[in-house]
């Protein structure tokens, strides 16, 4: 669904790889996740995978330079697929694990430009309250 300040949009990873710390990787099947993307924080993205109840937030700009050339350091990593393959990976590392999930790039392209329509690229800045995010940094309270 797609309003105009929002977007939670289930997409199916039809590929998955766990790979747990000091074990062999498993394949984990087709994994449901949702994107859910937001004006009043534009920057981010939220990836949940749903069968796990699990959240993860990147950045837009990373998942959407990700989809023509491999990007990313520390957590979170997105590449397009190296054979050709109309895939995106994100590769998602945590404390006890890697979780690889193979995306179809024509549903990350209309979550991107679903996000685009929400808020345009280079706009993002024009949507965060200055203000509040001052006084919650000067006031020892998080930033969003």
């Amino acid at each position: 669904m797609i309003t105009r300040n929002r977007m939670r949009l289930p997409i199916l990873a039809p590929q998955a790889v766990v790979c747990p710390k000091g074990a062999p990787p498993r394949d984990a099947g087709a994994m449901s996740t949702l994107l859910t993307y937001d004006a009043r924080d534009p920057f981010a993205v939220t990836l949940t995978l749903t069968t796990a109840g699990v959240e993860w937030v990147l950045a837009r700009e990373l998942l959407a330079d990700g989809v023509n050339a491999a990007t990313g350091e520390g957590d979170v990593f997105v590449c397009p697929d190296v054979h050709g393959e109309a895939t995106v990976w994100v590769t998602l590392h945590g404390e006890t694990s890697t979780l690889i999930l193979g995306f179809r790039r024509a549903e990350v392209e209309y979550a991107l430009d679903g996000m685009e329509r929400i808020v345009p690229e280079g706009t993002e800045s024009d949507r965060i309250d200055w203000s509040r995010e001052l006084a919650l940094l000067a006031w020892g309270g998080e930033a969003a």
